[in-house]
C-alpha cells in the first residue's frame, strides 16, 4: 500500500509518469482537433453551399494545335486602304484554307473560337490587324454563294452570310457538306479572320470580316432566346402527350429546342414563386390532362429529389444554340404511387457524382407525358421536364456525420479545458509542497539545538 504524505505538506506532487500521460492525452486532443478541421475545411463547401452546374466545354488538356505562321500571314494580307479590302489575296486565302483543312470542332475548342455577331464585327472594322488570325464561329444563312477554283483546280466556295444578328459576314471554304446548299441555307462555319473584307452583295457594298474554314457545315435557323411571356398555342403546337396504345414515343425537334432555349436564356425572368411544385398532385395532372400544361413553369420539390442517373453530352447544331445538354431521370418518394421517375432534359452540365445520396433542387418547363421502354415493366409513361437548372443539395449522410464532428470537435475541446486545469493544479501543488518541504528544512536545525 503506498503511503500517503503527511497532511501538513499538502497534497503530493503526481509522479512523473502522470505528468507524461497528460501531455500524451493533450497531444492526441490537439491532433485530433486539428484532422477535424482539415476535413471540414476540405468538405464544407459541398455540405454549405449548392453545387451549381456549370457549362463547361470539356475540351481535353492534352489537344495539340498546330503551328501556323502568323508572320506570314501578315505579310501576305493587307486591309489598311479601302483598294486592298476588296481584294482576297490568293497566297494569304491559300495559306489558311491549308491550315484550317488540319483543325477539327476540338481545336476550335481548344482555341475558344469567337462567335461573330455585331459587336464582334465591329470590333473587326475598329482594329482588324488584332483579330487577324483568330479562330471564330459564323452561323446564318447563306446570302450569296459563288464557287470558284484554287490553283490546283480544286473548287472553293465564297460568300457572305447573314449572321443570326442580322449583321454580316463574309467567308471562304473548301467545301459545302451537302452539294444542294445554297442562298438562303443555314450554315455554320469555323474558321481564321483572314481581314477586313469589302465585298459586293447585291447592289450594295458590305464591308465585314472576311473568315476562312475548312467547311460550311449544315445548321439551323436560330430560335428566339429571350422569350419570356407564355408560350403560345401554335408554339408548342406539334407536342402531342404519348398514351400507351402508340408504343414507344419521341420528343418534337422544334419544341424541345424552344423549351430548352427558354430554359438556357430567359429562366431568371420567369416568376418562379407562383410556379406550382411537382408533387404527387401535380404529377397526376400532368398524367391525365398534360396538353393543359405544355410548357408551364414548374418547380421541383423544395426538399430535394433524388437524381437516379444523368448524362451531359455535345449535341451538335441546333436553333436553340446550345452546346452541351444533359439529361437523367430523378424520382421522389411521394411520386412512387403516380409514377416510378420523371425523365428530365437540361442546357447544362452536371458536374458533380451521381450516386445512392445525390439530392437535387431545380426548376423548369414541362415538356409532354413520354410513352418508354422499362428493361423491368415493359411500357410505361413519364412526364418529361426541362430544366434550367439541377442543383445538389447536401446529402442527409453528410449532415449526421457534420453533426457528429462538431460533437467531436466539443469533446475534445473540454478534454483540453480539463487537462489544462488539472497540469495547472498540480503544478501549483507541487509549487506548495517544495515550499513547505523547505520551510520544513529550515525548521529541523532549529529543533536539533534546542534539544
Amino acid at each position: 500500500m503506498k503511503n500517503t504524505p503527511p497532511r501538513m505538506f499538502g497534497a503530493a506532487p503526481p509522479p512523473s509518469n502522470e505528468n507524461k500521460k497528460l501531455l500524451i492525452m493533450s497531444g492526441v486532443a490537439l491532433l485530433l482537433i486539428v484532422a477535424l478541421i482539415t476535413m471540414k475545411s476540405g468538405g464544407s463547401n459541398s455540405d454549405l453551399k449548392l453545387a451549381k452546374n456549370g457549362q463547361g466545354e470539356g475540351v481535353a488538356a492534352d489537344i495539340s494545335i498546330p503551328e501556323f505562321d502568323m508572320n506570314l500571314l501578315n505579310a501576305l494580307v493587307s486591309d489598311k486602304s479601302e483598294e486592298s479590302r476588296v481584294i482576297q489575296e490568293e497566297e494569304g486565302r491559300e495559306l489558311l484554307l491549308n491550315y484550317t483543312g488540319k483543325l477539327a470542332d476540338a481545336h476550335y475548342r481548344a482555341l475558344k473560337a469567337t462567335v461573330l455577331t455585331k459587336d464582334t464585327t465591329s470590333q473587326v472594322v475598329a482594329n482588324p490587324d488584332a483579330w487577324r488570325g483568330k479562330a471564330v464561329r459564323m452561323r446564318g444563312y447563306i446570302e450569296e454563294l459563288r464557287e470558284k477554283a484554287r490553283p490546283s483546280g480544286r473548287s472553293y466556295y465564297t460568300g457572305t452570310l447573314v449572321l443570326d444578328d442580322g449583321s454580316q459576314g463574309h467567308f471562304v471554304v473548301d467545301r459545302l457538306e451537302n452539294t444542294n446548299m445554297g442562298e438562303g441555307s443555314s450554315v455554320r462555319i469555323d474558321g481564321i479572320v483572314m481581314k477586313l473584307f469589302r465585298g459586293e452583295v447585291g447592289s450594295a457594298w458590305v464591308e465585314a470580316p472576311l473568315v476562312v474554314g475548312r467547311l460550311a457545315a449544315r445548321s439551323f435557323p436560330a430560335l428566339y432566346t429571350e422569350n419570356v411571356g407564355e408560350f403560345t398555342e401554335s408554339e408548342l403546337g406539334h407536342i402531342v402527350n404519348d398514351n400507351m396504345l402508340d408504343g414507344i414515343g419521341s420528343l418534337p425537334f422544334d419544341e424541345k429546342w424552344k423549351l430548352l432555349g427558354r430554359a438556357a436564356y430567359s429562366a431568371d425572368e420567369v416568376n418562379w414563386a407562383d410556379a406550382p411544385v411537382l408533387d404527387r398532385q401535380m404529377l397526376a395532372q400532368l398524367l391525365e390532362s398534360g396538353d393543359n400544361f405544355r410548357g408551364i413553369p414548374i418547380r421541383l420539390p423544395l426538399d430535394g429529389v433524388a437524381v437516379l442517373n444523368s448524362s451531359t453530352d455535345r449535341v451538335g447544331e441546333n436553333p436553340a444554340r446550345i452546346d452541351r445538354v444533359s439529361d437523367g431521370w430523378i424520382a421522389e418518394t411521394s411520386w412512387i404511387s403516380t409514377v416510378p421517375a420523371v425523365h428530365f432534359l437540361g442546357p447544362f452540365d452536371i458536374d458533380y457524382p451521381v450516386n445512392d445520396h445525390t439530392v437535387a433542387i431545380g426548376k423548369g418547363f414541362f415538356f409532354k407525358n413520354l410513352a418508354y421502354e422499362s428493361t423491368e415493366a415493359g411500357l410505361r409513361r413519364a412526364p418529361v421536364i426541362i430544366l434550367a437548372n439541377l442543383d445538389q443539395l447536401p446529402a442527409r449522410e453528410e449532415n449526421m456525420v457534420s453533426y457528429l464532428m462538431y460533437l467531436v470537435f466539443t469533446g475534445c475541446a473540454a478534454i483540453l479545458a480539463v487537462i489544462f486545469f488539472l497540469l495547472k493544479r498540480d503544478a501549483k501543488s507541487s509549487e506548495d509542497f517544495k515550499r513547505r518541504l523547505a520551510a520544513r528544512r529550515r525548521r529541523a536545525p532549529s529543533a536539533d539545538t534546542a534539544s
